[in-house]
């Protein structure tokens, strides 16, 4: 008896299991829902195309941050000393015409051929002589318009090549004779990755300028985010400005291939490089404009200036490098401002840190063109023919983690925007 009161219940339970598996089958299927209809066909999305990293984006309700889901898996993988990967500088563009040697992309960068070079690496990546990336780099982000500003005489201009740099320079030169602080440029272009004993060495002198300091300072230089508070060290402000990812990609192509540039070179790659246009160096599959999520290269994305010096912070598609990338952006940065909307950013900027940036609203009104233009830019060819926009989705496919961390930056900016507004009409 007791025998065959447990068979009854094994049977009921089995029984309840498989209707609820038919009400959700039932459910999912048939239910109109556009919540429903929604998730299914996000879902049917990414079973046909693999390769758009975190090709799902859901706002969350209480939380108001981008969730990324459904990424490959080689995509939070970690680099180490088996990592067959190279340095972007070492991508072989073109064969200069006198000699018939390689042009690298870091030579063409600098305008500065090495002694010997025929296209092959040079060097072999060390992971463990680079920062490592957080334990917590899946830790899903919150943006906020909290002032994340502090009390010091510091701040940190990280700028993001082809992202109103010049502009920028020029606003903070003029706010600095405005607003009674010092400003210093940094002569140092090249050295945007730095090794762990690179960092400390930084950082032991920004504590240095700090204790000397008898105004305060703003500094500039293009180099990858370092967590000073990660070296036992005090925090410092940071700012910096983003720009859509394509635009910024396709200027930075052009600008590379400027005249002026390479005036007074004796050593310059060919005409036929000159000539490429982006939407031919996409369609040919040419690696200076390739950012496969599989390839060979570490590649120099925006979000790497956030993300920091960790190997992983220049791999395309790396969902852990993302999410650290939003989380210094929310933690470090007082304002991170969008190139499309400058006036905006140098509100924000105005209201966030006053002392270094009172009357920047108003100053960079007076120095717009009539029609719209900032007054300085730099030399840039723009294309002749727009992006074709097959080649701009495959791309911006390939993007997805940087478009994911331009929209934070984005929504970021607007929400700090509309409290600023909020609190003023209060």
């Amino acid at each position: 008896m007791p025998e065959y009161k447990h068979g009854c219940q094994y049977l009921t339970l089995f029984s309840l299991t498989c209707l609820v598996c038919w009400l959700h089958f039932i459910f999912w299927n048939q239910s109109s829902s556009p919540l429903v209809q929604r998730l299914r066909n996000q879902l049917k999305e990414i079973r046909q195309n693999r390769t758009n990293v975190g090709g799902v984006t859901t706002i969350h309700r209480h939380c108001q941050h981008v969730r990324d889901t459904f990424a490959p898996e080689w995509t939070t993988r970690s680099i180490n000393e088996t990592t067959k990967m190279l340095f972007y500088q070492r991508i072989a563009l073109d064969r200069d015409d006198p000699n018939q040697t390689f042009w690298t992309l870091g030579e063409i960068l600098k305008i500065q051929r090495s002694v010997s070079n025929d296209g092959k690496p040079l060097t072999k990546l060390r992971p463990k002589e680079y920062p490592s990336l957080r334990p917590d780099a899946m830790t899903q982000m919150c943006f906020s318009p909290t002032n994340r500003s502090i009390p010091r005489q510091r701040l940190i201009y990280n700028r993001v090549p082809k992202c109103a740099s010049s502009t920028m320079q020029s606003v903070i030169t003029f706010l600095g004779l405005r607003n009674n602080f010092d400003y210093r440029a940094s002569n140092i272009f090249w050295k945007r990755l730095q090794s762990t004993s690179e960092e400390r060495h930084w950082i032991r002198a920004v504590n240095q300028e700090i204790q000397g300091l008898q105004r305060p300072l703003v500094t500039d230089r293009h180099f990858y985010f370092v967590d000073l508070e990660q070296y036992g060290s005090e925090r410092v402000n940071w700012i910096n400005i983003v720009r859509d990812p394509i635009e910024r990609l396709i200027s930075e192509f052009y600008y590379l291939r400027h005249p002026k540039r390479w005036m007074n070179q004796s050593r310059r790659p060919s005409q036929t490089w000159f000539n490429l246009t982006f939407n031919e160096c996409l369609q040919n599959g040419l690696p200076e404009c390739m950012f496969h999520l599989d390839g060979n290269y570490l590649r120099e994305l925006q979000l790497t200036y956030f993300c920091g010096s960790a190997l992983e912070c220049s791999q395309v598609g790396n969902l852990r490098a993302l999410q650290q990338a939003k989380s210094n952006l929310e933690r470090h940065y007082s304002v991170v401002g969008i190139m499309s909307d400058l006036e905006t950013s140098l509100r924000v900027m105005e209201a966030y840190l006053p002392a270094f940036f009172t009357g920047a609203e108003h100053l960079f009104r007076r120095m717009r063109s009539p029609n719209g233009e900032e007054f300085r830019r730099n030399p840039g060819i723009k294309p002749v023919t727009p992006l074709d926009s097959r080649l701009h989705e495959s791309l911006k496919s390939n993007l997805s983690t940087e478009y994911q961390f331009y929209e934070f930056a984005l929504k970021r900016l607007i929400d700090q925007d509309r409290h600023i507004r909020k609190s003023e009409n209060e």
